[in-house]
Formats: C-alpha cells, sequence, structure tokens
C-alpha cells in the first residue's frame, strides 16, 4: 500500500493480457484460464472453411 498525495491509501496492481490466458495479475492470479485454446479451435474453424 502506498499513500499518495491526497492522503488515501492505494494498492498498485498490474495486469498483463495473454493469450493462454486472458488476463494475470500482479499476484498471479489467473482469469480466463483455457481461452487460448477456445481461440486456437476457433481460429482452425475459420480457415477450414
Amino acid at each position: 500500500m502506498q499513500k499518495v498525495k491526497s492522503g488515501h491509501l492505494v494498492e498498485i496492481c498490474g495486469l498483463e493480457k495473454g493469450y493462454a490466458e486472458a488476463f494475470t495479475d500482479s499476484y498471479n492470479g489467473t482469469y480466463g484460464e483455457g481461452i487460448g485454446q477456445v481461440m486456437t479451435q476457433s481460429v482452425k474453424k475459420r480457415h477450414k472453411s
């Protein structure tokens, strides 16, 4: 936690957008696991047509 000019305590959190999972946060929490596989299958299906 950090105190900012206004006196409020804030926590800085990083967020990375990826392919294998939708997002990963600063604490290694992952969100949307498996989305890469779903996207890959979708692309392959579209390219078959």
